[in-house]
């Protein structure tokens, strides 16, 4: 065994909030007070990531799949904005992408080109390649970071994207 992949993220905290809520003896992490159920929760992601950790230690690869959702920002520095982030509460969103050595937001390629005009204006319709890609460099649309300098976009490639990090690191 060489890599541990954990699919998805998403449903573990799931897991971690049933156990929040059978050690205080309730039915939903709601029940527990405000935010009270939800910092307990974070206490459970430490233990796990530093069980993670240990297993990297190790020479173990460790993937964290999550699912993502539309998040609100607002930033003071400019109008907001909505972004894809990590589907995870927000407190544990921070722990976990603070944790990775990257953290990659993977889709479908997808081009858009010039359909034709109405009512004067230019109309553009979406189409994909059907190749998955994962970008490594954040951007307002999406979270995502690399600890070392790897191209972003690179295709959806475990052995690609190992062969980038390796790239790097000698340089």
């Amino acid at each position: 065994c060489k890599t541990v992949v954990i699919d998805s993220a998403d449903w573990l905290e799931k897991k971690v909030h049933e156990k929040v809520c059978n050690v205080n003896n309730v039915d939903s992490i709601e029940q527990i007070g405000f935010g009270k159920g939800y910092s307990m929760a974070v206490n459970y992601w430490h233990g796990f990531l530093s069980g993670l950790d240990s297993l990297r230690a190790l020479g173990l690869d460790i993937i964290l799949i999550a699912h993502s959702q539309i998040v609100r920002i607002e930033d003071p520095t400019s109008d907001s904005y909505d972004r894809h982030d990590i589907k995870l509460d927000k407190r544990v969103r921070g722990v976990v992408r603070e944790w990775a050595d990257f953290v990659s937001y993977a889709l479908f390629e997808i081009h858009s080109f010039k359909s034709g005009e109405k009512f004067g204006q230019n109309v553009y319709k979406a189409t994909s390649t059907g190749n998955r890609i994962k970008h490594t460099v954040g951007q307002p649309a999406f979270e995502a970071k690399s600890r070392v300098a790897i191209p972003s976009p690179l295709p959806l490639d475990w052995e690609v994207f190992k062969q980038e990090i390796a790239k790097a690191r000698k340089g």
